[in-house]
């Protein structure tokens, strides 16, 4: 009875040990890419530009800092300009607003905007196109 116990113990151990030596093919799924969307499409208006920038009178409690030095890089097209960024009064701080490209308008140039600074108060002059 016991041979007959280890016989069947040591046919168990080898059954477990061959199962663990089962080598199935590995299966290899090819995923074709999604096509890329497409480009966005760059369309002249008619309209005159309309820059976003406006006349504004503040009276801060400083001055208006220096100009901070911004590194636009490439522009994206050939007709595109870069408009300095500017400091901008919120009524308690001087925040920094980060230039831009722009797409110029035929035969137009960039006037870029400046701070004057009048007796009590500064005004912003905003930059046009000419």
């Amino acid at each position: 009875m016991k041979r007959s116990k280890l016989v069947a113990a040591m046919l168990c151990l080898a059954s477990l040990q061959l199962m663990g030596c089962v080598v199935r093919p590995r299966r290899v799924v090819y995923v074709e890419a999604a096509p890329a969307p497409a480009p966005v499409a760059m369309v002249e208006s008619e309209q005159p530009v309309v820059d976003e920038e406006v006349d504004e009178e503040v009276v801060p409690t400083s001055d208006v800092p220096a100009d901070q030095v911004e590194s636009p890089g490439r522009p994206p097209s050939s007709t595109h300009v870069w408009i300095n960024g500017r400091w901008a009064w919120t009524g308690h701080a001087w925040v920094w607003r980060h230039g831009r490209w722009a797409h110029r308008p035929a035969s137009k140039s960039w006037v870029p905007g400046h701070w004057e600074r009048h007796r009590t108060h500064w005004v912003w002059r905003a930059g046009h196109w000419r």
